[in-house]
């Protein structure tokens, strides 16, 4: 077909186009305003050395004790993304578990180094009572978990963690840019279905 073919179906079609363009836009106008309020968090976990052992032979001690702390930086992250932390942390703040296939579990916390003495924790909730419930919650599970990796080493590998007062920001669907997106998806789809149907016809 040729340029001015594709044209004059899509004159014939226009009314069709413009039908569904509409409907895909209220559709996608209707998803967006009944689609839950959600609130994402972040929160600064701040890892120290509490203690070291000392020994004659251990010089440089900034510097291994930023080491030391990089490494029990990548450990916060770990556990993190383990089911069993998650479920605990959700347990603890009294919040309704909002996942069981344990995939999800892994990725509900999504923690990552910004430096050798500092982890960001994010996440999503329902609400803002549980976004403040939860980060409270996991600088909680975490300490708890510090404590018990000291006392197996004996108080030789001792850390602190602290958390900073978490951001929590409300996140609306946005009605009209949902809307001209379904409305151009609507448009394309239009355009789509009728060139499919002459296709058909001329085969």
């Amino acid at each position: 077909m040729e340029l001015k073919q594709y044209i004059k179906i899509i004159k014939r079609h226009i009314k069709s186009i413009v039908m569904v363009s509409i409907l895909v836009g209220f559709f996608a106008l209707i998803f967006s305003a009944v689609k839950p309020v959600t609130y994402e968090t972040s929160l600064s976990l701040l890892i120290s050395r509490a203690a070291a052992q000392e020994t004659q032979d251990y010089k440089y001690d900034s510097y291994y004790a930023i080491q030391a702390n990089d490494l029990f930086a990548n450990t916060i992250v770990g556990w993190l993304k383990s089911p069993e932390i998650v479920v605990a942390i959700y347990k603890e703040a009294g919040v309704k578990f909002p996942v069981k296939n344990l995939r999800k579990l892994e990725k509900f916390f999504k923690a990552f180094k910004t430096s050798p003495h500092s982890v960001e924790v994010k996440f999503k909730s329902k609400t803002k009572k549980d976004a403040q419930s939860i980060a409270k919650t996991v600088v909680s599970v975490l300490k708890k978990k510090t404590t018990t990796i000291s006392r197996i080493s004996q108080e030789e590998i001792v850390f602190s963690v602290v958390g900073s007062d978490p951001v929590i920001v409300e996140k609306k669907p946005n009605l009209i840019l949902n809307t001209i997106v379904g409305v151009i998806s609507g448009l394309l789809l239009g355009i789509l279905i009728i060139f499919g149907k002459e296709y058909f016809k001329t085969e």
